[in-house]
């Protein structure tokens, strides 16, 4: 057992003098021994005819969504030099953005990448006079929204985080498997539906309580919701694992 300790030590000495002379002969830059990693390039999709509904999916990365002086939307990502990383689309009115299989995609097995910044992102900047629907999905990833009025929006995660800052709505799902919905000054017409399997549902609404029909239920973890009814509008909120901390701002 002993001899095992003594190498097991010998080996974490050697991993540490690799990373000191590997950090002297790069001067400092780590990224020059970057193995497997893509040559990145900024690139945009201008669409060319008015957009209705959005229809994104994505693996690990972040979907953000915004409103901006554009005319019609406007897609921002990093593309590869060699590799297209993102499939996007238009047709009758029809956004669809998808993410490309990553295995088809990938240069290596085996990779070493110290560049910290993250270009897997992709951002949309929709009129600001949109509103329409939204269909947005990430396996391990983020889906931020700000400032944007929709229609129907409806997310899915099976883990990562959701967050809605001053969006508006006639009627909003959100459903993460392990993750947490966050949300400020969220404003919905009709409904609001609300589900983790394992994680927190946390926000503020705007409007009264007295508003919403409310159905909550948590099997492990805290709400501080009460379940009513005679409100003109819904909202659910449930939770198998986590807590649901939900306020109104009237």
């Amino acid at each position: 057992m002993k001899k095992i300790y003594l190498f097991a030590g010998a080996m974490c000495i050697t991993g540490f003098i690799l990373v000191v002379i590997a950090f002297l002969m790069t001067g400092g830059n780590l990224k020059k021994f970057n193995s497997g990693t893509r040559d990145y390039v900024p690139a945009t999709y201008n669409c060319k005819e008015d957009i209705d509904s959005i229809d994104a999916e994505a693996y690990s990365q972040c979907i953000t969504l915004r409103t901006g002086n554009v005319d019609k939307p406007v897609i921002e990502y990093y593309n590869d030099k060699e590799y297209e990383l993102w499939d996007i689309s238009e047709d009758n009115g029809t956004l669809k953005i998808r993410r490309p299989n990553e295995v088809r995609n990938q240069k290596s097995y085996f990779i070493i990448n110290f560049d910290t910044q993250n270009y897997d992102g992709i951002r949309i900047t929709l009129p600001e006079n949109f509103k329409g629907d939204a269909k947005l999905k990430v396996s391990s990833g983020e889906i931020m929204i700000s400032d944007v009025n929709f229609n129907k929006l409806d997310e899915h995660l099976s883990s990562g985080y959701a967050a809605l800052t001053r969006v508006n709505v006639s009627t909003v799902t959100a459903e993460a498997s392990s993750g947490t919905i966050h949300f400020n000054h969220l404003n919905a017409d009709s409904s609001i539906d609300f589900k983790v399997s394992s994680g927190e549902i946390i926000g503020d609404i705007d409007g009264s309580e007295k508003d919403f029909s409310v159905n909550t239920s948590v099997s492990s973890g805290d709400t501080n919701l009460k379940n009513s009814q005679g409100g003109k509008k819904e909202l659910s909120a449930t939770a198998s694992s986590g807590d649901i901390i939900i306020r109104f701002n009237e």
